[in-house]
């Protein structure tokens, strides 16, 4: 199955979770709750690597900058809606730290994907620079949110 099928799928799903989310109890919506979280992390993995595969693709000039912009920019329309997922789920208050971190980590990451996008369009170089810092502030929260779960202050390590 092509990474972007399973992408859909996932939020395919994602979406059919929240929907039964709203008449869950509020041990079920925690449970609900670290589904999306894990999803939209496995999301996040999937958007960084698929964008440097078109970075490599790029600077190797096995592509052209304009099939890099279209590329990017879907990556782009795919983090939007793992971010508007994320956003508008019920959010348990142990979810807090981490759910800040993602919402930071994706919004960073749509900040870098749409500037690699007006890089491969434009090729000014201040796109690049602006991509490089929001993908370095990415990077930062999703660490951070993902430390916390290896603490196991969110979600126990043997049940990811």
């Amino acid at each position: 199955m092509s990474g972007y099928l399973y992408t859909f799928l996932l939020l395919a799903a994602v979406i059919g979770i929240m929907g039964q989310a709203e008449g869950s109890s509020e041990g079920n919506n925690s449970s609900i709750y670290r589904n999306i979280l894990i999803q939209a992390l496995t999301q996040y993995d999937e958007d960084l690597n698929s964008s440097s595969y078109i970075l490599d693709e790029f600077v190797k000039k096995n592509i052209s900058s304009n099939d890099a912009m279209i590329a990017t920019t879907s990556l782009f329309i795919l983090a939007s809606h793992t971010l508007e997922t994320i956003e508008f789920a019920k959010l348990p208050l142990e979810y807090e730290d981490y759910h800040n971190d993602t919402i930071r980590a994706l919004e960073y990451l749509r900040e870098y994907l749409w500037d690699m996008a007006k890089f491969y369009e434009t090729n000014e170089i201040g796109y690049a620079f602006s991509a490089r810092d929001n993908f370095n502030s990415s990077l930062y929260y999703y660490e951070k949110g993902k430390n916390l779960l290896k603490m196991g202050e969110v979600i126990e390590p043997q049940k990811l």
